[in-house]
């Protein structure tokens, strides 16, 4: 008898410790890194880094992608950075989707999205010299954002820029059970 109780009582340890998720994987993708240039001044103002990750739902309850927010380099007591525009992927298409979406994520389902950033430059901070040929390319032709190379590529050339800038970002989902209101918030740090 000691031994059927002790093994139902494995069973309901073992069943109820498993936890249930969404997770979250970052993806490579070609998408380009965007500079931005402040016309006023003339002066490198931000950089839009492409991120690509995939939410799998592994719960047992639809979810709503409720909310998102990109947090930048949070170990700073300033803003380093603008609102994060948010895209999801469909048949290949972004289609933006709004900071209080209700986009739903159903049992064991997959999900693509690409988050664009908005780093905020600070030319004291930041040793930006090596995106000078950009920046003269930009006012030559009178441009106010420029596509340059993927984020794999600019990792590549501009290691030391991309390591001070997103540093201890990560981006943060909040989910809600499409049958109650339980809500359920979701974090990934960025990786380089």
């Amino acid at each position: 008898m000691k031994k059927k109780i002790t093994l139902i009582l494995l069973l309901l340890i073992s069943c109820t410790s498993k936890q249930q998720t969404v997770e979250i994987h970052q993806m490579d993708n070609t998408l380009p890194t965007v500079l931005r240039l402040n016309k006023n001044n003339n002066r490198l103002m931000a950089i839009n880094f492409p991120i690509k990750i995939r939410l799998k739902n592994r719960t047992n309850h639809n979810k709503v992608f409720s909310y998102y927010k990109y947090w930048y380099n949070i170990n700073e007591n300033k803003i380093t950075g603008l609102p994060a525009k948010v895209y999801k992927l469909n048949k290949n298409k972004m289609i933006k989707i709004s900071k209080f979406s209700t986009d739903t994520l159903k049992i064991n389902q997959s999900r693509q999205y690409i988050i664009y950033t908005t780093h905020l430059i600070d030319s004291t901070k930041y040793s930006i010299n090596a995106l000078k040929p950009h920046v003269v390319e930009m006012k030559k032709k009178n441009l106010d954002s420029l596509p340059i190379e993927n984020l794999t590529q600019f990792k590549k050339k501009y290691q030391n820029i991309l390591k001070e800038m997103i540093v201890s970002d990560f981006i943060e989902f909040q989910m809600q059970d499409l049958n109650s209101n339980n809500k359920s918030s979701y974090k990934h740090s960025i990786k380089l």
